[in-house]
C-alpha cells in the first residue's frame, strides 16, 4: 500500500506512515539495493523484519521524491541520508512504518499501537514524578504517550547511554487539552545533574492515526 498519512507539523518538519500489506518480494522489487544494504539485508531472519526495513526506505523515498536515496547509520545506529541535509528518524510497529523528516535540526519519532499494556514496566521508564501525574495507574493512553515520547527523544539524541527513567523527563503533558508537550534530556555527565535548570527543552507532539499513537520530537520548530 502507498503512503497512508502525511502530516505536516511545521514548515520544517513532517512525517509519513506506510501501511505494510505488500509481500517481501513486492517490496524488494521497488528498492535498488547498494552493496552495503545487500549485506545488511542478508542478515535478517524474518520476513517481518525485511518488510519493516524496506517499507520505511520506500516511505522516505516517496516523501522526498528521490529514487536514489541512500540511508547510512552512525556508530550508535542512528540513520542519516547520505546526500541530504535533512535529518530523519524512523519507527515501526505491527504492520506500519513511519518516518519523520526535519530540515533544520535533529528529529525523533516513535509509534505504538493503542492498548499495549505498559503497566508492568512503567516504573522502569517513568520517574516517580511522572507516575504521580497519572491519576489512574492503569491509564494506558498516558503510559503509551510517555513511552513514545521518551523513545522519540532517545532517537533524537542518538546516543546509547541514556536511561529512560533517569535521563529523559516529560512535562506539560495534558493530553486531553493539547497534543503538544515538552521533554528534557538530563545527562549524567552534567556536573549539575540532575538539577541543572538550563537543560534544553524539546517540543513534542502526539497524533492519533487509526489505532496508532505517534509522537514526534524535534530541536526547534
Amino acid at each position: 500500500m502507498p503512503v497512508t498519512l502525511v502530516q505536516h507539523i511545521s514548515d520544517n518538519l513532517f512525517f509519513g506512515v506506510w501501511e505494510i500489506d505488500e509481500t517481501v518480494s513486492e517490496l524488494e522489487s521497488r528498492w535498488l539495493f547498494t552493496q552495503a544494504e545487500k549485506e545488511i539485508y542478508a542478515g535478517f531472519r524474518t520476513d517481518s523484519r525485511r518488510q519493516q526495513w524496506l517499507s520505511y526506505r520506500l516511505l522516505l523515498k516517496t516523501l522526498l521524491e528521490d529514487d536514489h536515496l541512500v540511508i547510512i547509520y552512525d556508530h550508535a545506529g542512528k540513520p542519516f541520508l547520505e546526500e541530504h541535509s535533512y535529518h530523519i528518524s524512523v519507527t515501526h510497529t505491527l504492520n506500519y512504518a513511519a518516518a519523520a523528516i526535519c530540515k533544520t535540526g535533529r528529529v525523533g519519532i516513535d509509534m505504538e499501537a493503542e492498548g499495549r499494556n505498559l503497566t508492568r514496566i512503567s516504573s522502569k521508564y517513568c520517574s516517580d514524578e511522572e507516575l504521580a501525574e497519572i491519576n489512574n495507574p492503569s491509564d494506558l493512553f498516558r503510559l503509551t504517550l510517555y513511552w513514545c515520547a521518551k523513545e522519540a527523544l532517545y532517537k533524537l539524541y542518538g546516543q546509547k547511554q541514556l536511561d529512560f527513567r533517569q535521563h529523559i523527563r516529560i512535562s506539560a503533558l495534558d493530553p486531553f487539552s493539547s497534543n503538544r508537550f515538552t521533554g528534557t534530556i538530563h545527562l549524567p555527565s552534567d556536573p549539575c545533574y540532575p538539577c541543572n535548570p538550563s537543560h534544553p527543552s524539546y517540543p513534542l507532539q502526539y497524533f492519533i492515526f487509526k489505532n496508532l499513537i505517534i509522537v514526534t520530537a524535534m530541536e526547534k520548530y
